[in-house]
């Protein structure tokens, strides 16, 4: 598999994503890094792409599929938790590209301590404290209910700890706690 990740957007933002720790996490999955127009981060394998956008002070984490239009799959109003989301996802990539096989969890997953789930129209809400702040991810109800359960293992944890659960190098800098 070939993936990509396309990097852009405003000033300070190439710093924390064009750098050698994306590039050491990609590596299994033959990851490369470019600068790209209108998308803050942009992964995928060509088939699949997952990219950052910000518009309207949200950050969209949205997915295209073999060219087609582009879905949106999380909003947050910070950065950090678009990409941890997206770091998240590409884990099981690079974990099956590195041949570590999958990540154990129960069928029926648990809403991590400290978090909340709740419903805003057709959408989900996960929400958190993290640094004395509110923190909240939404996301299409159905069965992005169980994603974002899935995805409170590691909504709040430094980008270090989500790269070392998929077998990634310590991350540093921006994202690192």
């Amino acid at each position: 598999m070939s993936v990509k990740i396309r990097i852009g957007g405003s000033v300070g933002v190439r710093d924390f994503l064009d750098d050698e720790r994306l590039r050491a996490f990609g590596e299994p999955a033959r990851i490369t890094v470019w600068p790209h127009e209108g998308a803050l981060l942009c992964i995928g394998d060509l088939e699949t792409l997952l990219r950052i956008v910000e518009r309207d002070g949200w950050c969209h984490v949205e997915k295209q599929d073999r060219g087609g239009q582009w879905r949106e799959l999380m909003r947050t109003e910070q950065l950090a938790v678009a990409r941890r989301f997206v770091l998240w996802e590409v884990g099981g990539w690079v974990r099956s590209a590195a041949n570590r096989g999958l990540a154990t969890r129960s069928p029926e997953p648990e809403l991590r301590a400290g978090f909340t789930l709740t419903e805003d129209g057709d959408e989900v809400v996960l929400s958190w404290h993290e640094a004395g702040a509110a923190r909240s991810a939404r996301m299409l109800g159905g069965i992005w209910r169980s994603k974002a359960v899935r995805f409170s293992a590691y909504a709040d944890l430094p980008e270090d700890a989500i790269l070392a659960r998929f077998g990634g190098p310590p991350v540093t800098g921006f994202g690192a706690r």
